[in-house]
């Protein structure tokens, strides 16, 4: 009986002692560690803002016109697209070109410049107006004056090499353009052009 008494009261002892001391390092631990990520988080706080700023720098896919983006495609060519310029009202090429009743010619102006391999696509599939209506208007075939659709929309650029081309739309009169937007290769986000 006393060796068993014994036993127990070294099982209970241990158990006493390892809570004891499980809590004392626990709680040590815990001071250490707070103290240590108080200052890791103030060290990461310094570098995750510095890292946001870049970030949102580097691939915000928004911008005013003017601003360059850059375009993958599912090969790995790369190109960089900008909006040059939106011509509001734009006229239309000759005089069968007309937009329709109650609607205006807008052009799309864009500049397209190869940066590596062969990027070829079709700028009509890839622009969209956004209107103050919150519509979205796609190209119309229609040329306008001063202004190449591109080859029918297509173009294809190589390092080093730019093509420059307008994206015809009709708006209706009384809706101002709130935005352009390129759809490309921008993995299901497009680039967008503020007036």
């Amino acid at each position: 009986m006393r060796a068993r008494h014994t036993a127990s009261s070294l099982s209970a002892f241990a158990l006493a002692l390892g809570v004891t001391a499980c809590g004392s390092i626990t709680s040590t631990t815990t001071v250490t560690v707070t103290q240590a990520n108080r200052t890791n988080e103030t060290t990461s706080q310094a570098q995750a803002a510095s890292h946001t700023t870049t970030t949102t720098s580097t691939t915000s896919l928004t911008g005013p016109v003017g601003t360059p983006f850059t375009d993958t495609d599912s090969s790995g060519n790369v190109m960089g697209v900008t909006l040059v310029q939106i011509i509001d009202p734009a006229p239309g090429a000759n005089e069968f070109a007309t937009p329709n009743n109650g609607s205006r010619f807008v052009g799309a102006k864009f500049k397209i410049t190869g940066q590596s391999g062969t990027f070829s696509d079709d700028a009509n599939n890839d622009a969209v107006i956004v209107g103050s209506d919150g519509q979205s208007y796609t190209a119309d075939f229609d040329d306008i004056a001063g202004c190449t659709n591109f080859n029918g929309g297509d173009f294809t650029v190589t390092p080093g090499a730019s093509s420059t081309g307008c994206v015809t739309f009709q708006v209706p009169q009384n809706v101002k353009v709130a935005s352009v937007e390129w759809g490309g290769e921008f993995g299901g986000t497009p680039a967008t052009w503020t007036p």
